[in-house]
């Protein structure tokens, strides 16, 4: 089976001010490969950037190699030859008008437009942003809870971004895991309710260093603010980190929305806290005194007692998102309107 896969960004590590997740993508390609039973992907990417490292991994660089050579046929085709292929799938990220992005001369939704009325009966549009407008009729979606509605009536095939093999195949053994105490969040500050309150708090009761990355203001409580470009240094500053959080949308929350953050943080072999209902009983608080005690907890743990705690909590995660899928799709959803 032919696949194509587009995007925008780049899917290696990278220096460059452009908007992009590039730790997640090749893991998400092979959770796409699995489901869809795809031995090859050629990729196409919305925008094109001089020098951009296209098969570049810094970041878990041996085992990113290796799947980027088993799954990916071509990388970085023209527009023209992905207008051209003769793809069986196709597997279009959405792509919305941003005045940001035409302003900068990207022409990101022309370009997935063109490829939809192209590939429209045999695409799927995927939706990792709850950005989808208009009415599409397959649509491929992080979302967890079964509740949460799009445009019409699609097809919706919910997908766990990143295969549970993947995770432990790339945790750092007990014996050199080494961790600071310290939150470093990969994120912007808009969009997210109350986010600046919310680190003030835990580093008022936790004494914890914040770390973010991205378009944020400095405040006192944040010790670095990193600029998005430098991607590389963000991502080891994350993994040297004894924790993160998932902290975004509210209907991201409201809807178990299967934020990426989330299991990229389980790749560097760090505990991240969330609301969500599928996170491990350790991971999963209610409040702000509640995270603050958890986050407190992990000061005093060895790296062997640390390492257990993640393994549980990563295994106990994916038992739960299993059993909400099994629940879903068998008509007993668990959960309560």
């Amino acid at each position: 089976m032919n696949a194509l896969y587009a995007y925008f960004g780049r899917m290696g590590d990278h220096d460059l001010n452009i908007p992009s997740h590039p730790l997640y993508q090749i893991f998400f390609l092979n959770s796409i490969s699995k489901e869809f039973g795809i031995k090859k992907f050629d990729v196409y990417y919305y925008d094109k950037y001089p020098n951009a490292f296209l098969n570049s991994y810094d970041i878990l660089d041996s085992y990113r190699g290796s799947l980027h050579k088993k799954i990916i046929n071509h990388n970085d085709i023209s527009l023209s030859d992905a207008l051209s292929g003769d793809y069986d799938v196709v597997f279009l990220k959405y792509r919305f008008r941003n005045p940001s992005r035409i302003s900068s001369g990207s022409f990101d939704r022309l370009k997935f437009d063109s490829l939809y009325e192209k590939y429209k009966d045999r695409c799927w549009i995927i939706d990792t942003d709850d950005e989808i407008l208009e009415s599409y009729p397959r649509i491929l979606s992080l979302f967890h809870d079964v509740r949460f509605q799009y445009p019409g009536n699609p097809k919706v095939k919910q997908l766990i971004p990143i295969l549970s093999d993947d995770i432990f195949n790339v945790l750092v053994r007990p014996d050199i895991l080494f961790k600071q105490y310290a939150l470093t969040f990969i994120g912007n500050e808009y969009s997210k309710d109350d986010i600046q309150n919310q680190f003030r708090e835990i580093h008022q009761r936790t004494q914890i260093p914040i770390n973010v990355q991205g378009k944020w203001n400095k405040y006192p409580f944040i010790q670095y603010v990193i600029p998005r470009h430098m991607r590389t240094y963000g991502y080891g500053l994350w993994q040297s980190s004894a924790c993160s959080i998932q902290i975004s949308k509210p209907q991201y929350l409201t809807y178990d929305f299967m934020a990426p953050r989330i299991f990229e943080s389980y790749l560097l072999s760090t505990i991240i806290f969330s609301k969500n209902s599928f996170m491990g009983p350790f991971s999963k608080y209610s409040g702000m005194i509640d995270l603050c005690e958890r986050i407190l907890t992990l000061k005093d743990l060895t790296s062997l007692e640390y390492h257990k705690l993640l393994e549980s909590e990563i295994n106990a995660s994916y038992l739960n998102l299993k059993k909400e899928n099994i629940n879903a799709f068998s008509g007993n959803s668990s959960k309560k309107c």
